[in-house]
């Protein structure tokens, strides 16, 4: 078959019904693939579903799960932390972050600051002088409270460290930022403890402390 017939029967199915109805054929399949496709992924994704995940950091965490299902969303609090900005309740983190786009149904993982206090060991700062019984304190986030003279030829050593005027053993429980009072020594008397002597309050000023010999 030479060239120029070759040529002249090709443009002649180009040119017939049966190309044509083959070319309809093919589109509309080519269409219904495509449209079919789309309608899937779009159910499969939940397209026009998804939603921007709100701020929650600040709210309680009762206002946070009440805001977050009327967005369709849930929380779910997986961790307490004691330090950061904020009341006891409130979230101080949460993932995904805000404005981050999720389906509706989407669990948002929280942190709150605890509900309840924390409790740390008792120190135990008995036989310490005074400023490193304050240091021992402070380091472990207790503070001082009253420090109080007590008849003893120990000047300056704390004899008994107390908790709501008891006495509070080393290593026993106690809430962060507790107020512990000190008996510290006079320097003159005996090894009994007399304690109708002098308190020192803790805000009293530093010279009031200056008399003890450290």
């Amino acid at each position: 078959m030479s060239f120029r017939t070759f040529f002249d029967n090709l443009k002649s199915y180009l040119l017939s019904k049966e190309f044509w109805f083959t070319v309809v054929k093919i589109s509309v399949f080519v269409f219904v693939v495509v449209f079919a496709t789309s309608f899937y992924l779009k159910l499969y994704t939940q397209h026009g579903k998804q939603i921007y995940t709100p701020t929650l950091l600040g709210m309680n965490i009762d206002e946070a799960k009440k805001y977050a299902a009327q967005k369709g969303l849930r929380v779910k609090v997986i961790e307490e932390v004691y330090e950061g900005i904020g009341e006891p309740g409130d979230v101080v983190d949460q993932t995904p972050p805000p404005n981050f786009m999720v389906k509706k149904g989407r669990v948002i993982f929280v942190t709150i600051k605890s509900l309840t206090p924390k409790k740390i060991p008792m120190p135990q700062v008995r036989d310490l002088s005074v400023l490193q019984a304050k240091y021992e304190l402070e380091q472990a986030g207790l503070k001082v409270g009253n420090i109080t003279e007590v008849s003893s030829p120990y000047k300056g050593l704390v004899l008994d460290q107390l908790y709501d005027g008891k006495p509070i053993k080393p290593g026993e429980l106690i809430e962060v930022g507790s107020k512990i009072d000190l008996l510290v020594g006079s320097g003159y008397g005996t090894d009994t403890l007399d304690v109708d002597t002098t308190v020192v309050p803790s805000d009293a000023p530093q010279q009031q402390s200056d008399d003890f010999d450290f």
